[in-house]
């Protein structure tokens, strides 16, 4: 395992989250806009590998939540039953997660697929087997449910989580769009831009440099410009409403 640039801020982010179930609500909230950071690498099965904040800050939840569950008297309401976005979200796990083992033995040797890593535009098709990806795409499914599972208990159980889960969003929601526009800034100007901690997750394909023709492409603390702007358009509504 090597330890990246980012652990001493994720340090801070498990620091806030550790202090209460509103803590943890607001962190987890500001480091989903995290996406291209991790506070550490491992190499598995022949490649990198890291992790997200938020997966990582979902254990604290867990811990949370069981120790509310211990402790009822904690909470201030009960928890609310279980609405239908949480169904289908469960509904959707499952399928993806049978999927991801299932599909790629019934289809195996009979479809072609594109290779899950490398340029779109290579159109290199190669036969259907069965993967360690498929595992990788299984465990983030499993992640993203428990993270939204364990956020929807905790704003149940407490009258104000909403609020301090937003409040967390919002400030994830500037940082991000701040530091995109000081990307665009730095880019031009020849400024540093902080690779190591911003993209220290090196098991997935970052290009903060990369450019589209004569037009700078902006990924801020995300991935790639699409994620970006999927969480920012998503984002900004909810957060217009705190």
């Amino acid at each position: 395992m090597e330890l990246t640039a980012f652990l001493p801020f994720f340090a801070i982010l498990v620091w806030v989250a550790l202090r209460s179930p509103l803590h943890w609500l607001a962190a987890t909230g500001f480091a989903g806009f995290l996406q291209g950071a991790s506070p550490f690498v491992l190499a598995a099965g022949g490649r990198l590998a890291g992790m997200a904040p938020a997966y990582l800050l979902a254990f604290i939840g867990i811990y949370h939540y069981l120790r509310a569950k211990l402790h009822p008297a904690a909470r201030v309401h009960d928890e609310q039953p279980w609405s239908a976005p949480q169904l289908w979200l469960w509904a959707f796990t499952i399928i993806g997660v049978l999927g991801a083992f299932l599909l790629p033995r019934v289809f195996n040797g009979v479809a072609h697929a594109m290779l899950s890593r490398g340029a779109l535009n290579a159109a290199t098709m190669v036969d259907v087997k069965f993967g360690g990806t498929n595992l990788i795409q299984a465990f983030y499914l499993v992640m993203n449910l428990v993270l939204f599972s364990i956020a929807a208990a905790l704003v149940a159980a407490h009258a104000d989580g909403l609020r301090w889960a937003m409040r967390g969003v919002a400030a994830g929601l500037a940082f991000a769009s701040m530091l995109g526009l000081y990307q665009l800034v730095a880019f031009y100007a020849g400024l540093p831009w902080p690779t190591e901690i911003i993209n220290s997750n090196l098991g997935v394909g970052q290009f903060p440099n990369q450019m589209a023709g004569s037009i700078k492409r902006i990924t801020a603390t995300f991935w790639e410009p699409s994620l970006l702007g999927y969480s920012s358009d998503q984002e900004t509504g909810a957060v217009s409403t705190c």
